[in-house]
């Protein structure tokens, strides 16, 4: 893929480096990511999608076991699956991925689709986050929400770890600028991760560690949470430097690349 071969190209390194050492600004590192990777773009000659929202794309995501299938969801509520594999054994010269289905807000939410994720170990299951300030669990066979978790505001993120064998949480972030985990066995809440003093726009746990959350905040800060202990463990600022930073190491778990919507140095 183009990710992977800039990710492992010798000017990633280079440049990773360079930030590590204080040397590369970060509005400049992301604008060279930015232009490598689109310098790499191809669109498919063969195969396109079929438009089935009505309103803009607002959340996607490809499953991870089988890199096959597809979630997109819509502000206007819809949630449409696509078998991305669709066609691949066609002899036509143009082909056309087709939603295997559909649902909107007469089964699902009222309001925007704003995360989507499939259940990391298979395509049986998935979870929506949405502006109604809910979370769904769906069931992708009969396409129903099996599961309801309410919020005191709107759901801006959500994430379950790919590697957990010893718990089953979904973690959320949100306008009320605290962290949930949403326990799938129980239905219920486990506890909160407070900390963040603005709206959590993102949730993302350790590939190798399924206890270590990152999340990052409108208040500028991304912040580490162990969730078998209280608190945050560190916490990353835009505005202090790297030395500073690099003088608080906890474990080499995370390789973060944060984008911000203002270049910082």
């Amino acid at each position: 893929s183009t990710q992977s071969t800039w990710d492992r190209s010798p000017n990633m390194y280079r440049a990773l480096q360079e930030r590590e050492c204080g040397l590369l600004r970060t509005s400049i590192m992301a604008r060279q990511i930015r232009q490598e990777r689109i310098s790499n773009i191809e669109l498919s000659g063969t195969k396109t999608v079929t438009p089935c929202h009505q309103a803009p794309i607002s959340a996607l995501d490809l499953d991870i076991v089988e890199s096959r299938y597809l979630l997109s969801g819509s502000v206007n509520c819809t949630i449409s699956v696509y078998d991305v594999n669709e066609g691949l054994s066609s002899n036509k010269v143009k082909d056309s991925i087709k939603p295997i289905t559909t649902v909107g807000k007469e089964i699902g939410h009222s309001y925007a689709i704003s995360a989507l994720q499939w259940y990391p170990l298979d395509t049986g299951m998935f979870f929506s986050g949405s502006m109604d300030e809910t979370v769904k669990v769906w069931d992708t066979n009969s396409m129903q929400p099996v599961s309801n978790f309410k919020f005191s505001g709107k759901v801006y993120s959500i994430g379950m770890s790919s590697t957990a064998s010893q718990h089953a949480l979904l973690a959320v972030g949100g306008q009320d600028a605290t962290v949930r985990l949403c326990d799938l066995g129980s239905g219920a809440f486990t506890h909160s991760l407070s900390g963040h003093r603005d709206a959590v726009w993102s949730v993302q746990w350790a590939p190798h560690d399924p206890f270590l959350l990152a999340t990052g905040s409108c208040d500028k800060t991304i912040r580490f949470w162990d969730i078998r202990r209280s608190g945050c463990v560190q916490s990353l600022d835009q505005h202090r430097s790297v030395q500073d930073l690099k003088c608080k190491p906890r474990q080499q778990t995370f390789g973060i690349m944060a984008s911000s919507s203002s270049s910082s140095s």
